[in-house]
Protein backbone atom coordinates (compact mmCIF):
# COMPACT_ATOMS: atom_id res chain seq x y z
CA UNK A 1 0.00 0.00 0.00
CA UNK A 2 1.36 3.42 -0.94
CA UNK A 3 1.83 5.83 1.51
CA UNK A 4 0.54 9.15 2.02
CA UNK A 5 3.13 11.78 3.21
CA UNK A 6 1.58 15.20 5.21
CA UNK A 7 4.72 17.37 5.80
CA UNK A 8 3.91 20.56 7.80
CA UNK A 9 4.63 23.48 6.14
CA UNK A 10 6.05 25.24 9.04
CA UNK A 11 8.61 22.27 9.18
CA UNK A 12 9.06 22.44 5.28
CA UNK A 13 10.22 25.95 5.17
CA UNK A 14 13.61 25.19 6.90
CA UNK A 15 14.29 21.58 5.46
CA UNK A 16 15.30 20.93 2.29
CA UNK A 17 13.67 18.18 0.17
CA UNK A 18 15.15 16.64 -2.87
CA UNK A 19 14.21 13.52 -5.14
CA UNK A 20 17.10 11.55 -6.56
CA UNK A 21 16.38 8.73 -8.82
CA UNK A 22 13.48 6.64 -7.42
CA UNK A 23 14.00 7.91 -3.66
CA UNK A 24 13.39 10.78 -1.44
CA UNK A 25 15.34 12.47 0.60
CA UNK A 26 14.36 14.76 3.01
CA UNK A 27 17.18 16.99 4.72
CA UNK A 28 17.80 19.39 7.64
CA UNK A 29 20.78 21.31 8.36
CA UNK A 30 23.26 19.64 5.57
CA UNK A 31 21.73 16.09 7.01
CA UNK A 32 19.16 13.42 5.22
CA UNK A 33 16.49 12.81 8.57
CA UNK A 34 13.91 10.55 5.65
CA UNK A 35 13.85 8.93 2.69
CA UNK A 36 11.21 7.70 0.87
CA UNK A 37 10.61 5.35 -2.19
CA UNK A 38 9.57 7.25 -5.16
CA UNK A 39 7.02 4.57 -5.91
CA UNK A 40 5.75 3.95 -2.39
CA UNK A 41 4.30 8.06 -2.17
CA UNK A 42 1.03 8.80 -3.70
CA UNK A 43 1.01 12.41 -2.80
CA UNK A 44 3.07 15.47 -0.70
CA UNK A 45 0.73 17.52 0.86
CA UNK A 46 1.88 20.68 2.53
CA UNK A 47 -0.32 22.72 5.07
CA UNK A 48 -0.24 25.92 7.80
CA UNK A 49 -0.51 24.85 11.27
CA UNK A 50 -2.66 27.88 12.83
CA UNK A 51 -2.39 30.03 15.48
CA UNK A 52 -6.34 29.63 16.69
CA UNK A 53 -8.19 27.29 16.27
CA UNK A 54 -12.20 28.89 15.66
CA UNK A 55 -14.57 27.21 17.84
CA UNK A 56 -18.06 26.26 16.64
CA UNK A 57 -21.08 28.36 17.16
CA UNK A 58 -22.78 28.46 21.21
CA UNK A 59 -19.63 26.58 21.91
CA UNK A 60 -18.73 27.26 26.08
CA UNK A 61 -15.65 28.59 27.03
CA UNK A 62 -13.91 28.83 30.53
CA UNK A 63 -11.53 31.80 30.77
CA UNK A 64 -9.82 33.34 33.75
CA UNK A 65 -9.29 36.72 32.73
CA UNK A 66 -11.74 39.61 30.49
CA UNK A 67 -10.53 42.71 29.67
CA UNK A 68 -13.70 45.17 28.44
CA UNK A 69 -13.18 48.84 27.08
CA UNK A 70 -16.05 50.88 28.87
CA UNK A 71 -17.36 54.07 27.59
CA UNK A 72 -15.18 57.39 29.66
CA UNK A 73 -16.95 58.43 32.74
CA UNK A 74 -18.30 55.05 32.88
CA UNK A 75 -18.81 54.13 37.08
CA UNK A 76 -17.10 50.35 38.19
CA UNK A 77 -17.63 49.08 40.58
CA UNK A 78 -14.66 46.98 42.21
CA UNK A 79 -14.10 44.69 45.22
CA UNK A 80 -9.55 45.08 43.72
CA UNK A 81 -7.81 48.31 42.76
CA UNK A 82 -3.81 47.90 41.65
CA UNK A 83 -2.03 51.08 42.55
CA UNK A 84 1.73 51.80 41.98
CA UNK A 85 3.31 53.65 44.62
CA UNK A 86 6.39 55.81 44.41
CA UNK A 87 9.96 54.48 45.96
CA UNK A 88 9.59 54.60 49.63
CA UNK A 89 6.05 55.07 49.98
CA UNK A 90 5.23 53.90 53.66
CA UNK A 91 1.10 51.81 53.11
CA UNK A 92 -0.71 50.60 55.45
CA UNK A 93 -2.07 47.03 54.78
CA UNK A 94 -4.58 45.26 56.35
CA UNK A 95 -4.30 42.10 54.15
CA UNK A 96 -1.38 40.20 52.94
CA UNK A 97 -2.38 37.46 49.81
CA UNK A 98 0.64 34.28 50.69
CA UNK A 99 0.94 31.52 48.38
CA UNK A 100 1.31 28.18 50.64
CA UNK A 101 2.34 24.85 50.22
CA UNK A 102 -0.53 21.59 49.12
CA UNK A 103 -2.00 20.50 52.57
CA UNK A 104 -0.58 23.19 54.53
CA UNK A 105 -2.62 23.41 57.94
CA UNK A 106 -3.33 27.42 58.80
CA UNK A 107 -4.53 28.44 62.32
CA UNK A 108 -6.79 31.50 61.47
CA UNK A 109 -7.73 33.63 65.14
CA UNK A 110 -9.29 36.37 63.08
CA UNK A 111 -10.87 36.59 59.86
CA UNK A 112 -11.85 39.92 58.00
CA UNK A 113 -14.13 40.49 56.12
CA UNK A 114 -14.31 43.40 53.01
CA UNK A 115 -16.33 46.57 53.79
CA UNK A 116 -19.91 46.08 51.93
CA UNK A 117 -19.55 48.07 48.74
CA UNK A 118 -22.55 50.03 46.94
CA UNK A 119 -22.62 51.12 43.85
CA UNK A 120 -24.87 54.51 44.47
CA UNK A 121 -28.05 56.32 42.88
CA UNK A 122 -27.92 59.38 40.71
CA UNK A 123 -30.11 62.04 42.64
CA UNK A 124 -30.29 65.42 40.94
CA UNK A 125 -26.98 64.76 39.26
CA UNK A 126 -25.37 63.50 42.63
CA UNK A 127 -24.43 59.83 42.71
CA UNK A 128 -25.24 59.01 46.76
CA UNK A 129 -24.48 55.53 48.34
CA UNK A 130 -27.60 53.94 49.54
CA UNK A 131 -26.22 53.07 52.89
CA UNK A 132 -25.09 55.15 55.60
CA UNK A 133 -21.14 54.76 56.78
CA UNK A 134 -20.94 51.94 59.80
CA UNK A 135 -16.92 51.61 60.82
CA UNK A 136 -14.75 53.62 59.24
CA UNK A 137 -14.55 52.30 55.07
CA UNK A 138 -17.56 50.15 55.27
CA UNK A 139 -21.10 51.05 54.45
CA UNK A 140 -23.83 49.51 56.26
CA UNK A 141 -25.92 46.04 55.25
CA UNK A 142 -29.08 47.91 54.68
CA UNK A 143 -30.15 51.39 53.81
CA UNK A 144 -32.50 51.29 56.54
CA UNK A 145 -29.41 50.45 59.02
CA UNK A 146 -28.62 53.60 61.06
CA UNK A 147 -24.74 53.08 61.09
CA UNK A 148 -22.42 55.29 63.21
CA UNK A 149 -22.75 59.08 64.05
CA UNK A 150 -19.43 61.08 63.12
CA UNK A 151 -17.91 64.05 64.76
CA UNK A 152 -17.53 67.07 62.26
CA UNK A 153 -14.08 66.51 60.70
CA UNK A 154 -13.27 63.41 62.51
CA UNK A 155 -12.92 59.91 61.50
CA UNK A 156 -14.02 58.15 64.98
CA UNK A 157 -17.34 56.65 64.79
CA UNK A 158 -19.97 56.61 67.49
CA UNK A 159 -22.89 54.05 68.94
CA UNK A 160 -26.19 55.72 66.92
CA UNK A 161 -28.34 53.76 69.70
CA UNK A 162 -27.65 54.18 73.75
CA UNK A 163 -28.20 57.63 75.79
CA UNK A 164 -24.71 58.09 76.61
CA UNK A 165 -21.14 56.87 75.17
CA UNK A 166 -17.84 56.20 76.97
CA UNK A 167 -14.81 58.26 76.13
CA UNK A 168 -16.93 60.85 74.17
CA UNK A 169 -13.87 63.08 72.69
CA UNK A 170 -16.03 66.79 73.71
CA UNK A 171 -13.33 68.96 72.50
CA UNK A 172 -14.55 71.67 69.91
CA UNK A 173 -13.93 70.32 65.87
CA UNK A 174 -11.63 72.46 63.70
CA UNK A 175 -11.90 72.73 60.55
CA UNK A 176 -14.48 74.55 57.90
CA UNK A 177 -14.23 71.41 55.67
CA UNK A 178 -13.97 67.91 56.37
CA UNK A 179 -10.45 66.99 55.70
CA UNK A 180 -10.21 64.26 52.97
CA UNK A 181 -7.64 62.43 55.88
CA UNK A 182 -10.05 62.48 58.30
CA UNK A 183 -13.10 61.08 56.34
CA UNK A 184 -14.85 57.75 57.08
CA UNK A 185 -15.96 57.01 53.58
CA UNK A 186 -14.92 53.82 52.26
CA UNK A 187 -12.39 54.44 49.05
CA UNK A 188 -14.25 55.93 45.73
CA UNK A 189 -16.75 57.82 48.29
CA UNK A 190 -16.45 60.95 50.20
CA UNK A 191 -18.54 63.30 52.32
CA UNK A 192 -20.79 65.43 50.48
CA UNK A 193 -20.14 69.43 50.66
CA UNK A 194 -22.91 71.74 51.26
CA UNK A 195 -24.12 72.41 48.02
CA UNK A 196 -24.22 68.85 47.64
CA UNK A 197 -26.61 68.36 50.34
CA UNK A 198 -28.75 71.17 49.05
CA UNK A 199 -29.12 69.72 46.01
CA UNK A 200 -31.87 67.20 47.96
CA UNK A 201 -33.96 70.33 48.67
CA UNK A 202 -34.13 71.64 45.26
CA UNK A 203 -38.19 70.99 44.77
CA UNK A 204 -37.90 71.76 41.06
CA UNK A 205 -35.82 68.22 40.78
CA UNK A 206 -36.27 66.10 44.24
CA UNK A 207 -39.62 65.31 45.71
CA UNK A 208 -38.72 64.20 49.76
CA UNK A 209 -41.39 62.21 51.72
CA UNK A 210 -40.94 60.87 55.65
CA UNK A 211 -41.95 57.52 55.60
CA UNK A 212 -40.96 53.93 57.59
CA UNK A 213 -38.38 51.55 55.87
CA UNK A 214 -38.85 47.99 57.26
CA UNK A 215 -40.05 49.75 60.90
CA UNK A 216 -37.21 52.52 60.50
CA UNK A 217 -38.36 56.07 60.02
CA UNK A 218 -36.24 58.10 57.76
CA UNK A 219 -36.91 60.45 54.50
CA UNK A 220 -37.09 58.84 51.12
CA UNK A 221 -35.68 61.38 48.61
CA UNK A 222 -36.76 60.89 45.01
CA UNK A 223 -35.14 62.39 41.54
CA UNK A 224 -38.71 63.76 39.43
CA UNK A 225 -37.02 63.51 36.21
CA UNK A 226 -35.65 59.31 36.82
CA UNK A 227 -38.42 58.51 39.38
CA UNK A 228 -34.69 57.26 41.54
CA UNK A 229 -35.20 56.95 44.87
CA UNK A 230 -33.03 56.95 48.37
CA UNK A 231 -33.83 56.74 51.80
CA UNK A 232 -32.17 58.37 55.09
CA UNK A 233 -33.12 56.92 58.16
CA UNK A 234 -33.08 58.81 60.79
CA UNK A 235 -29.91 58.02 62.74
CA UNK A 236 -30.50 60.67 65.55
CA UNK A 237 -27.32 62.69 66.92
CA UNK A 238 -24.92 63.27 70.34
CA UNK A 239 -24.67 66.88 72.03
CA UNK A 240 -21.97 68.05 73.22
CA UNK A 241 -21.67 65.88 76.29
CA UNK A 242 -22.42 62.73 73.63
CA UNK A 243 -26.11 62.20 74.79
CA UNK A 244 -28.39 60.80 72.02
CA UNK A 245 -31.30 63.76 70.95
CA UNK A 246 -33.75 63.70 68.80
CA UNK A 247 -33.70 62.24 65.35
CA UNK A 248 -32.95 63.90 62.01
CA UNK A 249 -31.83 62.80 58.37
CA UNK A 250 -28.53 61.47 58.41
CA UNK A 251 -25.82 62.11 55.77
CA UNK A 252 -24.26 59.20 53.79
CA UNK A 253 -20.86 59.62 51.14
CA UNK A 254 -21.37 60.89 47.51
CA UNK A 255 -18.95 59.24 44.73
CA UNK A 256 -16.02 60.99 44.15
Amino acid sequence: MKKLITIIFAIALSFGVFAQSDTLFIHKGGQIISEYAVAEIDSIVFFRTQATTPLPTDTIVRVDTVFITLPPDTIVLTDTVFITFPPDTIVLIDTVFITLPPDTIVRIDTVFINPITDIGVVINGVRWATRNVDMPNSFTENPESLGMLYQWNRRTGWAATGIIVSGWNNTTPTGSTWERANDPCPPGWRIPTAAELQTLTDTNNVSSQWTSLNGVNGNIFTDINTNDTIFFPAAGWRSSVGNLNGAGASVRCVAE
